[in-house]
């Protein structure tokens, strides 16, 4: 009699237990997430974006935060005339969650989709599931990745007792702020000038190529047969081996033919280093203006073809 009690009491504050956890999971979504301000939360606009313009003419950009930085959506919209999404968000989710977070926007039959796979994403697709960014990332949309360290993450970076810790300490307004990106997914403001290089890479850096990178290409040519799309490597800092370079031109040639529309040996000599702002892969100003106009030109050479 007393085990059938004890057993009742248990699957009473289980049951409870639960419950309240489905309840503040509820709760941190459905108020919460939406004031989140931290990098990671533009994926919002971008998502938004890809709704007002759907059924449009678009150029869409994919890639890592050097996507986010290089490339000016206003002069690519100018220039080509149709709409332009910068999806870039963060390289560390992976290439593949990167593409699939976006992916039920897209329509092969009004999107031109512009891949700028930063090295770190091709040569290492299969990222760490469970890296922080990649969780985080993840926790932006959590019930379409039914995962546990999805859900606990969600829960630790949206709840109340973190919302009130962001509101009541003073907050880093920098560049990685959901704020500082504009309509189209761009960062929009940060210092014209350099300011720093990232002191892991000051010699010359060399590309480590690995089965992944195949595993990368195959997913790209499975997941948009059917879409014109292309393949451009992002802004090259001249830390970055030649020789690799070359390399990894001579691979991308030989996977995606004249889908690979800039070679990133090339794209080396178009920027300088003084253009670069806070790491290699973040152009300044300046720098994205340049970087622009060098894959306007690239992209007008295909689509007039």
């Amino acid at each position: 009699m007393e085990m059938k009690l004890f057993l009742r009491r248990l699957f009473s504050v289980g049951l409870l237990i639960i419950v309240s956890i489905f309840l503040l999971s509820f709760v941190s979504y459905a108020i919460f997430n939406k004031r989140n301000k931290k990098y990671l939360a533009a994926y919002y606009i971008k998502i938004n974006r890809l709704k007002e313009t759907s059924g449009k003419k678009r150029l869409i950009l994919l890639g890592g935060s050097a996507t986010a930085f290089s490339l000016s959506s206003e002069m690519l919209r100018d220039s080509l005339h149709m709409e332009v999404v910068n999806c870039g968000l963060h390289a560390d989710a992976g290439l593949n969650n990167e593409v699939d977070f976006f992916y039920k926007y897209f329509n092969k039959k009004t999107d031109i989709i512009v891949i700028l796979p930063e090295y770190d994403i091709m040569t290492k697709f299969e990222q760490d599931y469970k890296s922080e960014v990649s969780i985080y990332t993840k926790s932006l949309m959590p019930v379409a990745f039914p995962d546990p360290f999805v859900w606990t993450y969600f829960l630790q970076r949206n709840n109340p007792v973190t919302y009130l810790k962001e509101i009541l300490v003073s907050r880093d307004y920098t560049v990685y702020h959901k704020d500082n990106f504009n309509k189209y997914g761009d960062i929009s403001h940060y210092p014209a000038h350099w300011k720093y290089v990232m002191p892991t890479f000051r010699k010359k850096y060399v590309i480590n190529f690995t089965p992944n990178l195949q595993e990368a290409v195959k997913y790209i040519q499975q997941k948009f047969n059917g879409f014109e799309y292309y393949i451009a490597p992002t802004p090259i800092h001249s830390v970055w081996s030649q020789s690799s370079l070359h390399r990894y031109d001579g691979l991308m040639r030989k996977d995606f033919g004249s889908r690979y529309i800039v070679n990133s040996a090339a794209t080396q000599h178009v920027l300088n280093d003084s253009l670069f702002y806070n790491t290699i892969f973040h152009p300044t100003a300046a720098g994205k203006e340049i970087y622009t106009n060098f894959i306007i030109k690239s992209l007008k050479a295909q689509i007039n073809k």
